[in-house]
């Protein structure tokens, strides 16, 4: 019997890319994170490296038993300059 690499960890699979919501990139088993290409598939390098980061964020604050959400910041322009 054959067995598909999805069948054996239990994550969800589809075309070829591992199935995780973007605002977590948390897999459907519990402690499992995703990111990078096998999340954006072939894509830009800018995208997997943008998908890693986030999905090392969603794993640190789920190492420090913090709820994992995405969160939003200003990060440019300063917070110092007025926008009018």
């Amino acid at each position: 019997m054959k067995l598909n690499i999805d069948q054996v960890i239990a994550i969800s699979i589809i075309n070829g890319t591992i199935v995780v919501p973007s605002e977590t990139y948390a897999t459907n088993r519990d402690g499992i994170f995703a990111g990078g290409e096998v999340v954006t598939g072939a894509n830009t390098v800018a995208d997997a490296m943008s998908s890693g980061k986030r999905a090392f964020e969603m794993i640190d604050k789920y190492m420090r038993v913090k709820k994992i959400s995405k969160e939003y910041q200003l990060t440019r322009p300063s917070k110092n300059i007025l926008i009018k």
